[in-house]
């Protein structure tokens, strides 16, 4: 795992150990690529809960991703988004699949809809949210 994504995540409780094969089933039965950063972060930790900067972040376990994109309706009404995690409150993390790298987004769970580009690297991602404070919104950080 990068380093910089390390210090970032350092308050983030992994859920457990990586699991490199279960991520690889997930990928393969969500029709998903997993980017080479989230598969190095994954294979370290297998997701996990806490801050980021002031953001709360929940990473959803490899075990859990075939699930919880299904419960969640991801297939029906977002079928370009991959989910992997989110906020603990209304909004997911997920990959968006239209584009070449993938790019990770914070979309609302009611309605699926307007996306909010957050980068094309975990990297970016988690800058991103370690800018986030509370009285931001996701919205106010991408206007910048």
């Amino acid at each position: 795992m990068d380093a910089r994504v390390r210090d970032l995540t350092r308050n983030l409780r992994a859920l457990s150990p990586g699991d490199p094969q279960r991520l690889a089933e997930a990928g393969r039965e969500l029709r998903f690529a997993w980017p080479e950063d989230y598969a190095d972060f994954m294979a370290e930790q297998d997701g996990g809960e806490g801050f980021v900067g002031e953001a709360y972040v929940v990473l959803w376990a490899a075990a859990e991703l075939v699930d919880l994109n299904r419960d969640f309706g991801l297939a029906e009404f977002a079928p370009d988004l991959i989910a992997f995690g989110s906020d603990g409150g209304g909004e997911c993390f997920a990959f968006d699949r239209r584009g070449t790298p993938p790019v990770i987004v914070m979309v609302p769970f009611v309605g699926l809809d307007q996306p909010i580009a957050q980068g094309t690297t975990l990297l970016e991602f988690f800058e991103r949210l370690a800018m986030m404070s509370s009285t931001r919104t996701s919205s106010d950080i991408c206007e910048r």
